[in-house]
């Protein structure tokens, strides 16, 4: 068989046959109609093509790239499944990709996104700088997580989530607004106690000689440190019903000495 007139290829059966002129196989003649092996062949539409092929059974087999080891070099663009060549990227794939037994891909890149997901005019930017992650969707629409019902994990460890800041300083920080159509706050005592009959009530007196004093009722915080250290929701609604307790016990002795009162106001009255 004639290759591009360098040099003519005959049956070779001892390694020592080699040459030192290169090989151009420049077309795909006489195509052999049985057995199997590695094929070589140029294809004026298509260009270069290395297979291995099995013509009796007519069917491909697997091809094998430096399987011992060592580097792969390509110097163009990789097509791989016949994808539509945009004359871009580097790597090109139709169909599924699958990365197996604990393997990663390790994007470097010195733009902000190094993988992106484009389908119907959307985009989804995954990417990193030196201070931080992203996960970005573009087109002014919504980064959806985990629609399936089940749980969804964030930083399960010791870390803290932000929104709408850079800099959390707890589990959850939101610098802006939140709306709920329920909040649940557990806590571990409830002010029941103040209904036992060793409470020891605090008098009014006391109550208005503190407030005089300090400008605010007892165990309740100030408004510097709120302004400061913000409000505990659970403590300040606990705090909150031990004074109305309190209040209900202060006005229940009131009523008491109101009957009391009107009993003896009424006594007077009869004589």
């Amino acid at each position: 068989m004639s290759v591009n007139a360098q040099e003519t290829l005959k049956s070779v059966t001892d390694s020592g046959n080699v040459t030192n002129n290169y090989l151009i196989i420049s077309g795909q003649n006489k195509m052999p109609l049985s057995g199997s092996g590695l094929e070589l062949l140029y294809k004026s539409d298509t260009g270069g093509v290395v297979r291995a092929y099995d013509r009796t059974l007519n069917r491909p087999l697997p091809l094998f790239l430096n399987n011992l080891g060592g580097v792969v070099t390509t110097g163009g663009r990789t097509l791989i499944n016949n994808p539509v060549d945009d004359g871009i990227h580097a790597l090109l794939v139709n169909g599924n990709a699958e990365i197996q037994n604990g393997s990663m891909i390790d994007l470097n890149t010195s733009t902000t996104y190094a993988l992106r997901v484009l389908q119907a005019g959307m985009r989804l930017g995954l990417g990193a700088d030196s201070n931080f992650a992203y996960i970005q969707s573009f087109a002014n629409k919504p980064v959806q997580i985990n629609n399936q019902g089940n749980n969804t994990i964030i930083n399960a460890n010791n870390g803290n989530v932000g929104i709408g800041t850079l800099n959390p300083q707890s589990k959850l920080a939101v610098a802006g607004t939140i709306t709920a159509q329920r909040v649940k706050v557990t806590a571990t005592e409830w002010p029941d106690y103040v209904f036992s009959t060793d409470y020891n009530l605090p008098s009014l007196q006391y109550v208005e000689t503190f407030i005089k004093k300090n400008g605010h009722l007892p165990n309740i915080p100030t408004e510097q440190e709120v302004k400061k250290e913000g409000v505990d929701i659970g403590a300040i609604n606990k705090q909150l019903l031990q004074k109305v307790e309190e209040l209900t016990l202060y006005i229940i002795d009131m009523q008491k000495q109101i009957n009391t009162l009107k009993e003896k106001n009424s006594a007077l009255v009869g004589k």
